[in-house]
C-alpha cells in the first residue's frame, strides 16, 4: 500500500460512524451564536470595564490627595499648581506624568480655593514654607484634583486659583454624577471625579504666655530661639512641626511635635503645661507650689542683698515660709485663740518671713 492510495478518496466516517470535523454549515451557526452572545454580554462587559476604571481612578485620586498631605507634613511648606506634581510624585514613588494625566490619557487639573491664606500675617498663598512665625490665622487651605474618565475637561478650567470663590464653592459642594451648572462642556456628570483636600487638619493651634520678667524663648523646627515678648501669643504650626520651649539661657526645657493644639506658660525660669504660681489662688495645688519652691531654690542670691556681708539666701527664705505656714495651720487648727504660745508664734514666725524675703531682695544704698 502506498501513501498516495492512503490519502486519496473522500473521508466520509470515521471507524465508529461519527462524520470527522465540522461542515461549514455547523462552522457558522456557531459562530452565529458568539456573535449573538457577544452582543448581549459586550454592554455589561463594557460597563464592568467602566467601573473599574473608574474605581482605579478614584484610588488613584485617594494617593494624589495622601501624597500631597504627606509632602506639607514632611516639608512643612504648601505647593502651588505649578509644583503640586513634582512634590507628589516624589511622595508616591511615581512619575509627575502619572500624577498629571489618568489612566485614560486625560489630563487632570488642581484647582485651589482663590480665599486660601496662610502665613505670619493670614494672606499667604501657595507656594507657601512655613517659618518660625507660623500662620496668624487659616483662610479656606483647599485644593480640588478634578478627573474626567470621558472627554477632556473644559479648556477654561486650568490649574491654578478659581476664578472667583463662587465657582470654586460650585465644585466644592458638587454632588456625584453632576458636572458645573456653569460650564459648557459636552462629557457627562458621570464621568468627573473630584478629590477633594482640606488642609485645616493639618494646622494646630498653640498659645505661649511669659509671666516672667526675663521672657522665655521658643523655636520652631531648627530656627534660632525667639523671645516671647508680649504675653500671650498664639499662631499656629503645621502638623509635624518640632516647637521648642528654652529657657532666658538658650538652653532647651522641651521638645514637642506638633499633632494637636497645646498651650504653655514660662513663670519661675521654667516651661509649664499650666499657670502654677500665676493660678488663681483657688486653683493652686500642692504640687504647683513645690514646683515653684524647687525653682526658687534653685536660684542664686542677691550677692548686694542686706545685711551687708551676710547675704540672706533662698534656702533661709524657705525655712521662713515654712515655719509661718506651720505655725499658721496650728494656730488655726486650735480655732484661732487671741491670745496665747499659737498666736505668738504665728506673729513672730510672719516678721521673720517678712524680714527675711525684705533682706534677700532689698540692696545696700
Amino acid at each position: 500500500m502506498n501513501l498516495a492510495t492512503l490519502t486519496s478518496g473522500p473521508i466520509t466516517a470515521t471507524p465508529t460512524g461519527r462524520r470527522a470535523g465540522f461542515g461549514m454549515i455547523e462552522i457558522i451557526g456557531v459562530l452565529a451564536i458568539i456573535a449573538v452572545l457577544a452582543l448581549v454580554l459586550a454592554p455589561s462587559l463594557m460597563s464592568e470595564l467602566d467601573r473599574a476604571a473608574v474605581q482605579q481612578e478614584e484610588q488613584a485620586l485617594q494617593r494624589l490627595a495622601t501624597g500631597l498631605e504627606q509632602h506639607v507634613v514632611r516639608h512643612r511648606a504648601i505647593p502651588d499648581h505649578t509644583t503640586w506634581a513634582a512634590a507628589v510624585a516624589a511622595e508616591a514613588g511615581e512619575a509627575a506624568s502619572w500624577v498629571t494625566t489618568n489612566a485614560r490619557g486625560v489630563a487632570r487639573v488642581l484647582v485651589l480655593d482663590p480665599r486660601f491664606g496662610v502665613g505670619p500675617d493670614g494672606t499667604s498663598q501657595p507656594p507657601f514654607v512655613q517659618t518660625a512665625a507660623g500662620s496668624s490665622a487659616i483662610h479656606h487651605p483647599r485644593f480640588i484634583i478634578l478627573s474626567s474618565m470621558g472627554r477632556n475637561l473644559p479648556a477654561a478650567v486650568t490649574n491654578g486659583f478659581a476664578a472667583s470663590a463662587t465657582q470654586f464653592d460650585e465644585l466644592w459642594n458638587l454632588e456625584n454624577g453632576h458636572r458645573p451648572a456653569s460650564w459648557t462642556w459636552s462629557g457627562a456628570g458621570t464621568d468627573l471625579r473630584l478629590q477633594r483636600v482640606d488642609l485645616t487638619p493639618q494646622f494646630h493651634y498653640v498659645t505661649l504666655n511669659s509671666l516672667d520678667l526675663l521672657p522665655g524663648r521658643y523655636t520652631v523646627d531648627a530656627s534660632t530661639p525667639i523671645e516671647v515678648t508680649r504675653s500671650p501669643i498664639s499662631f499656629f504650626l503645621l502638623n509635624g512641626s518640632v516647637l521648642g520651649l528654652v529657657g532666658t539661657d538658650n538652653q532647651s526645657q522641651s521638645r514637642e511635635v506638633m499633632d494637636r493644639g497645646t498651650s504653655y506658660s514660662f513663670e519661675a525660669g521654667i516651661w509649664r503645661g499650666q499657670i502654677f504660681a500665676g493660678t488663681a489662688l483657688t486653683a493652686l495645688t500642692g504640687s504647683e507650689l513645690e514646683a515653684v519652691a524647687t525653682s526658687f531654690l534653685a536660684a542664686p542670691s542677691n550677692p548686694d542683698a542686706l545685711p551687708a556681708g551676710s547675704p540672706t539666701t533662698t534656702d533661709q527664705v524657705y525655712k521662713a515660709v515654712q515655719d509661718y505656714m506651720s505655725s499658721y495651720n496650728a494656730w488655726a487648727l486650735a480655732g484661732y485663740p487671741e491670745s496665747g504660745t499659737l498666736r505668738d508664734a504665728v506673729v513672730q514666725t510672719q516678721a521673720t518671713l517678712d524680714a527675711t524675703a525684705r533682706y534677700l531682695v532689698a540692696t545696700a544704698p
